[in-house]
């Protein structure tokens, strides 16, 4: 009879997190030397476990007293004798449930040589079968020179390569310098494309050595010890790899492109070869390290995205095999350039890795027993937060997979919009019981009510890819952004900025700050809710009835000092692509809804200018104007050039790439080609400044 794991516990400072405790599940199994566990990425509610020994299991859940079964067997492959050697990682091809492509990392003997190698297998009939041994091809291998200590983990990015760690070969001190040596692939985070499906792979062109000579092109950081272990978060793509230290020191990274993490110069921020003077140029430091009195042994985990532990969200919690600590690293601010290590417990496990289930939950692995312990709140009940993890659970959404808006949530769209990467947009606005919208005429924003929600939903090609909210609480706007799972199913919400490939480009997700850089008090911090934007026809309520928004609003007593004038007689902007409109409105109204909200007084910009529909061209500080911030490469240029957009730094910025040129400065990547040809236009007219 198999012999039930023991219970997990935990102790200590509880620190940031709101307590923890530790709870075993799959007690009808024991799982020899686990290293890593996945949620499924079929939607369902299973797991899979990889077992150094050359296995993977699969569970149906992870409940406490479920048991999980073989899944993949490749022991015979697998040279796991040494206590890091054996099957070491396992990643699931983005699109696995159409191709059941899934890779993975162990090292192997050839002869006496011990190598590190990544494999491609298939599933059949996937999402749901197995994976056939027999379908297995050898990707990459790396020779190793010692198995004193070895790494593997593989991981996808969200641009869809796959990530891979190297130890350094295994000797004590790299005595071959490896990890700095950029013609090795060992000591390195290395960058790959697998979409070929063949024996071969790409080196992805964005890889930071491609077209250097002497060096391996597939290097995307390197000064690298023993990264045992990898994780790519999910909502901003960021690289995490923990970094198992000589003899002193134990390290977490964050891995960027081209960086150099200082091994075997340094050993976390200290001198290991020579012992000083040692040269820190170019080095990037730990986002975290610890000294051996900590412990001796660190286990990377993943950025916490799950529920349960709304302390923990966003936060990268990780830990030590050797002490049983659990730490979190949670971000100092949103921008996540600083991180504060927060001890958790201490528990009574060999911690070798960390796992998360289909809903982010997160989970310790232990070889010493074969546990596998779920990580809950202290009494089970998670504190009610302010901003949900999911968009969910906010409330907005009577179906959420159609988006479509609870009942009483007023639908609306506006006449100019915000150029936004050329996503589809879907607009609600939630308005507490009772509460009112003071309304305002022509271009001045109207005032919602305290406790006031936007919601606004980004669609590329149908399919929504994220959706932001803003709140009016007492001392102005707070907005947030949710980041849509690949299902389509529900969206979680963002801690930070982070641009992630979508279709045909990158979209650019804003932290919290960012959303108030755009939305800003000099613009009433609300961009589309105003008249002119409003005055049109939609289906406000989601019922099939097509009519003015404005009269739609006031039947349903939404203002509280309605407007008498039919809207046939109040302001309105007209589209960019309505060919009726006078092309200088036209324009005015797209500069209006695309710049204003920076460029007028009280504005963000630094420039001067104000570029409001309501001030007169002859007024706005534009026309015949030197540029305060260099003239975009064309000597002579003006704000604008009358008759002359070539040399108008306005559209000179608006169509351009260049980070150091391009306007807007924030959240795109893509030039709006209807705009700038409309503003091209206006400007090729444009005779006087009146």
């Amino acid at each position: 009879m198999v012999k039930p794991p023991p219970s997990c516990s935990i102790s200590g400072d509880a620190g940031a997190a709101p307590g923890l405790k530790l709870t075993s599940v799959l007690l009808g199994s024991r799982i020899a030397r686990p290293v890593q566990l996945l949620g499924a990425p079929d939607g369902s509610k299973r797991a899979f476990i990889v077992s150094q020994t050359g296995r993977i299991f699969v569970a149906s859940n992870l409940d406490v007293n479920s048991a999980a079964t073989d899944w993949l067997n490749l022991e015979k492959n697998v040279e796991s004798t040494g206590p890091q050697s054996g099957l070491l990682g396992l990643a699931f091809d983005p699109a696995f449930t159409q191709n059941g492509r899934i890779y993975v990392s162990y090292t192997r003997r050839q002869g006496t040589t011990l190598q590190l190698v990544v494999s491609r297998l298939l599933v059949a009939a996937p999402p749901s079968g197995a994976p056939d041994p027999a379908s297995e091809v050898v990707l990459l291998q790396v020779d190793l020179q010692s198995d004193t200590h070895v790494s593997g983990p593989i991981a996808f990015g969200p641009e869809g390569y796959l990530y891979i760690g190297t130890s350094d070969g295994g000797q004590d001190g790299d005595p071959q310098d490896n990890a700095k040596n950029l013609g090795s692939l060992l000591g390195k985070i290395l960058r790959i494309d697998v979409s070929k499906g063949d024996s071969s792979y790409l080196v992805p062109l964005g890889n930071p050595l491609v077209g250097q000579v002497g060096v391996r092109e597939e290097i995307w950081a390197y000064g690298l010890r023993n990264p045992s272990r990898l994780s790519i978060d999910a909502l901003n793509g960021a690289v995490w790899a923990s970094d198992q230290g000589q003899s002193t020191t134990e390290e977490i990274n964050t891995i960027t492109a081209g960086g150099n993490y200082g091994w075997n110069g340094l050993q976390g921020i200290d001198c290991y070869k020579p012992m000083k003077n040692c040269s820190l140029a170019d080095v990037i430091p730990p986002t975290s390290s610890y000294p051996r009195t900590d412990g001796s042994s660190v286990i990377g985990g993943l950025i916490y995205r799950g529920q349960k532990l709304p302390g923990l969200y966003g936060s990268y919690v990780f830990g030590d095999q050797a002490s049983g600590t659990l730490w979190a690293l949670p971000p100092v601010d949103d921008q996540l350039t600083s991180f504060k290590r927060t001890t958790l417990g201490r528990s009574d496990r060999a911690v070798v890795g960390f796992g998360a289930d289909a809903d982010g939950e997160l989970y310790v692995l232990d070889s010493k027993e074969g546990a596998i312990c779920r990580v809950d709140p202290p009494d089970g009940t998670p504190p009610t937060l302010t901003w949900p993890l999911l968009l969910s659970k906010t409330g907005f959404f009577s179906d959420l997979p159609t988006r479509k808006l609870g009942p009483g949530i007023l639908s609306y769209d506006v006449n100019t919009e915000l150029w936004s990467d050329g996503a589809g947009k879907e607009r609600g606005l939630y308005l507490p019981a009772g509460a009112k919208i003071t309304y305002n005429d022509d271009t001045t924003s109207w005032e919602p009510p305290v406790g006031a929600v936007t919601i606004k939903s980004f669609l590329i090609g149908g399919k929504a890819i994220e959706t932001r909210l803003l709140r009016r609480e007492a001392d102005g706007w707070h907005g947030a952004s949710y980041r849509w799972n690949q299902a389509g199913t529900d969206a979680n919400l963002m801690t930070s900025n982070a641009a992630v490939a979508v279709p045909g480009q990158v979209w650019l997700y804003p932290s919290r700050a960012d959303c108030l850089r755009c939305h800003t008090k000099a613009a009433s911090q609300v961009l589309g809710l105003s008249t002119a934007q409003m005055n049109r026809d939609h289906d406000v309520q989601g019922n099939g009835t097509v009519a003015s928004q404005i009269t739609t609003f006031k039947q349903l007593g939404v203002f509280s000092n309605p407007p008498s004038q039919d809207p046939t007689m109040l302001t309105r902007f007209p589209s960019p692509t309505d060919l009726t409109a006078p092309l200088a409105v036209r324009a005015r109204a797209y500069l209006h809804a695309n710049c204003a909200h920076c460029h007028q007084p009280g504005g963000l910009a630094d420039a001067t200018f104000d570029i409001r529909f309501n001030t007169p061209l002859a007024s706005s500080g534009l026309c015949g104007v030197a540029p305060q911030k260099g003239d975009a490469g064309v000597p002579g240029s003006q704000l604008i050039t009358l008759g002359s957009p070539l040399t108008s730094v306005m559209w000179l910025r608006m169509t351009s790439l260049n980070p150091t040129l391009r306007m807007p400065t924030l959240g795109t990547t893509v030039i709006d080609s209807t705009g700038a040809n409309l503003i091209y236009d206006w400007i090729k007219g444009l005779a006087t400044c009146n």
